[in-house]
């Protein structure tokens, strides 16, 4: 057992190791894995769950390096069994796969036919909301919840993968997300409208994670109801208070205590439907 100990503190170094190279704080590394804060400082093992999600994450390190400490750090090109790392788990077998090939007029990334194979006659990513240390992965499958149909984001977050996907967009052109949600209502508009798809990566560590300013999907509890919307998070002048504050100016800032948040997920792009055919 302290053998494993004394191992797995080595991978721990080489995580370290890694984030260095990379430029990547211990803060922006608990927050986009979702591993706990101070895990990384602590004097003994690194878990199974975590190893698993700073690979799935950062998927250029080589993983033969990293457990053996042989070969480059970085990997030169991806290997195939990367490729559906990000997967749902369980795909129902009736739910379309599409594949989204353009980003439409976004200048940081490639462009190609706006289509979603031969379903939809335009489409584009409208907006991504790209944080400096998000990285574009291989490939990755998300799953696509309508906003109606799911029972909150609480339960969403806890089991998503026995919900109703409607579909399942496969994409290499935004930064990893753990799914997207057809959104209703205007209090963002014009930037998002009711009807488009928001994808996101939930918040863990909702204490220490938030980054002010951005727009986030969030689940508050009102009187003991859930109410589900997407807002910039400000920081409050009252203490263990947020401001949600919306896009379109007919909607008022909502000044709530931080307990009263159910669940959050940090916005990573949105998805606007022109036309279909």
């Amino acid at each position: 057992m302290q053998q494993n100990k004394r191992d797995f503190s080595v991978i721990k170094r080489r995580i370290l190791q890694y984030l260095e190279l990379k430029g990547i704080t211990k803060y922006a590394f608990y927050r986009d894995t979702g591993t706990t804060n101070g895990v990384l400082s602590q004097p003994n093992g690194i878990s199974e769950e975590n190893l698993l999600r700073f690979l799935s994450y950062y998927n250029d390190v080589n993983p033969i390096w990293l457990l053996t400490g042989e070969g480059e750090i970085l990997l030169t090109k991806t290997p195939k069994f990367r490729d559906n790392i990000n997967a749902p788990k369980v795909v129902p077998q009736n739910v379309p796969i599409r594949k989204l090939q353009n980003l439409g007029t976004n200048p940081e990334y490639p462009k190609g036919e706006e289509t979603f194979e031969e379903n939809v006659a335009d489409v584009t990513v409208d907006k991504v909301f790209k944080l400096r240390t998000d990285r574009l992965i291989d490939r990755q499958q998300i799953p696509i919840y309508d906003m109606e149909a799911v029972a909150g984001l609480v339960p969403l977050f806890a089991d998503q993968y026995s919900q109703s996907i409607v579909e399942v967009m496969e994409t290499t052109l935004i930064p990893k997300c753990d799914g997207g949600l057809r959104i209703v209502g205007d209090s963002m508009y014009p930037l998002l409208k009711s009807g488009d798809i928001v994808f996101y990566k939930q918040v863990h560590d909702i204490m220490h994670s938030i980054i002010w300013g951005e727009m986030y999907l969030i689940s508050f509890d009102i009187d003991g109801d859930e109410h589900v919307s997407v807002k910039y998070l400000q920081k409050s002048d009252t203490p263990d208070h947020i401001v949600l504050v919306s896009y379109n100016e007919h909607h008022k800032p909502m000044e709530i205590h931080i307990n009263r948040i159910r669940a959050l997920a940090f916005i990573k792009a949105s998805l606007r439907l022109n036309s279909l055919k």
